[in-house]
């Protein structure tokens, strides 16, 4: 599934996991070349408090402290520090929107990521930013540079909620035998997500190629950082229609393409997820990993450009941002991998995400890691694979071995469940799923036990009526 890597606050650039995530800018003031900075406005934000509770998990109060930093930012046309207060309110409504979406309260984020498209949209904020971009001179350069990027980021983000939305339908009609003949209603809704991300695709390759020119004329902050890197390349689209393709083939039926034809878009050289209208399981499959196998080569190349003497090269919020970014195509190949069937690849995956959270935990020094929220998944993903490896020694006769397996899947399923996620969060249904299987497995188990129990009385009776 799609994971969201943080927006980095304005105190420290570093981008962070809570799936998916995506996607760390600073908050850069903008001003032209004859023009300082206001200074009183953020001396009295609490960036570090904000970014502090996202490394946490602390999502609730994220959103809070997020809040309070909107309130302080309110906006006034003409007032001397508007422009920064407008990309104060834009930053601090994407942290908002964020922790919202990590809550699992996705009509909330979509509300916030509108709120900040408002923002952008303002004819005020519009009209400075033109002045900018014809007399602000080299100290404009990087910011208008990351504000055009916040606009890629927030397209991203709002595909995440689109995604989000397909995953919640899909989840209520995977298990509805009725749903094999579709409703209306259930594929107006497929078509309505896959309108939206075709969109938020569209209009982020828009951005980007506006960009194209002038982005490696920006500072080192910019050309060095891979989660920039990786937003001026085609990581997210691949990955976002990688995502989409999986979500569509769990649908127990075909969505049709829509009896009207659509009317001709503009041209781009990005995935149309229109195109998986029509197509089955396996075809959809195919796109699937064909999709996730490009976002796999654009990461590389970002963050091989971003950091060409290697990761270890980079700084400590490198090497979290290109973490973020690996973690996100990691997870959504392990979810795949798990559904399909293939638990050695599965595990192979989980192998490495667990490997990378312990890598950004030693970076921030954080303490009680092991009890971070952005784990749940991974943790849940590991149950179901020890699971399914319990059951395959089991079949195999090896009964000890197999409680033994089972027994770690309990334990990662517990520890999934004590991680501080809401109580009423969607993804813990999946727990459930996962007990019952393994409920079933020890049922199995211990009428096996009784079973060889009662043979073994049997051919004790058998062997006293031969000797006698």
């Amino acid at each position: 599934m799609l994971r969201l890597p943080v927006p980095s606050c304005r105190a420290c650039p570093t981008a962070r996991v809570l799936l998916l995530v995506m996607l760390g800018l600073p908050a850069m003031p903008v001003f032209g070349a004859d023009e300082e900075p206001p200074k009183e406005v953020a001396k009295k934000l609490d960036w570090a408090g904000l970014r502090t509770r996202l490394d946490a998990g602390q999502y609730a109060e994220a959103a809070a402290a997020a809040d309070a930093i909107i309130e302080q930012v309110q906006t006034v046309p003409r007032a001397p520090d508007f422009l920064l207060r407008c990309v104060d309110r834009i930053d601090a409504l994407m942290r908002r929107g964020f922790a919202e979406f990590q809550l699992g309260k996705i009509d909330a984020a979509d509300k916030t990521f509108a709120a900040v498209v408002d923002v952008f949209k303002d004819r005020d904020f519009q009209k400075i930013l033109s002045g900018l971009e014809r007399s602000g001179g080299p100290k404009a350069v990087d910011p208008l540079i990351d504000l055009d990027l916040r606009v890629i980021e927030l397209n991203n983000l709002q595909a995440a909620v689109a995604i989000e939305r397909l995953r919640r339908l899909a989840n209520e009609v995977e298990t509805d035998q009725a749903a094999a003949e579709p409703s209306g209603a259930k594929v107006d809704g497929v078509r309505q997500q896959l309108e939206a991300l075709q969109g938020f695709l569209k209009s982020a390759a828009d951005v980007r190629k506006a960009l194209e020119d002038r982005f490696d004329k920006g500072s080192s902050a910019i050309v060095s950082s891979p989660h920039k890197r990786a937003l001026m390349r085609r990581f997210h689209p691949e990955l976002i229609a990688g995502i989409t393709a999986y979500e569509l083939s769990r649908l127990p039926f075909v969505v049709p393409p829509p009896e009207t034809p659509r009317k001709p878009g503009r041209p781009w050289a990005g995935p149309d997820l229109f195109e998986f209208e029509g197509l089955g399981r396996a075809e959809l499959l195919e796109r699937c990993h064909a999709h996730l196998n490009a976002a796999e080569e654009a990461i590389d190349e970002a963050i091989e450009a971003a950091l060409p003497k290697g990761l270890s090269s980079g700084s400590p919020d490198k090497r979290i941002e290109a973490n973020v970014l690996l973690l996100q195509l990691r997870l959504a190949r392990c979810e795949v991998a798990l559904r399909g069937g293939d638990m050695a690849r599965a595990a192979k995956e989980l192998e490495a995400i667990f490997a990378i959270h312990e890598d950004m935990a030693r970076v921030r020094k954080a303490t009680k890691s092991e009890n971070h929220p952005d784990l749940f998944l991974p943790l849940m993903f590991a149950a179901e694979v020890s699971a399914a490896e319990a059951d395959a020694i089991a079949r195999a006769g090896k009964a000890d071995e197999a409680r033994g397996v089972a027994a770690r899947a309990a334990d990662e399923l517990a520890r999934a469940a004590a991680l501080p996620l809401p109580e009423d969060h969607p993804r813990r249904r999946g727990l459930a799923r996962i007990a019952g299987i393994l409920a079933r497995q020890e049922a199995r188990a211990e009428a096996s036990v009784a079973t060889s129990d009662a043979a073994d009385v049997a051919a004790r009776r058998v062997r006293r009526a031969v000797e006698a």
